[in-house]
């Protein structure tokens, strides 16, 4: 199964866009090559991303043809 959180995008309020500019995988068994899953086990991934520090509120919008919808997770940085 592909799944590419690499592809993930993470945006301001004012809409813009920023890509993941590192991806730690912490389970190299069940999750290779950058986007092969393979089922099993729980699959772990860091995503790191390079925001603007002013940035108080961030959305990252997480689809993948893995997953059956968009997840948008809002992110309130204090």
């Amino acid at each position: 199964m592909e799944y590419r959180p690499n592809g993930f995008r993470m945006y301001t309020p004012d809409g813009t866009k920023y890509s993941p500019v590192d991806m730690v995988n912490h389970n190299k068994k069940e999750f290779k090559n950058g986007f092969r899953y393979f089922t099993g086990e729980k699959s772990e991934i860091d995503l790191v991303f390079l925001v603007p520090e002013k940035a108080k509120t961030l959305v990252l919008y997480a689809s993948s043809g893995a997953m059956p919808k968009v997840y948008t997770v809002k992110i309130d940085v204090p």
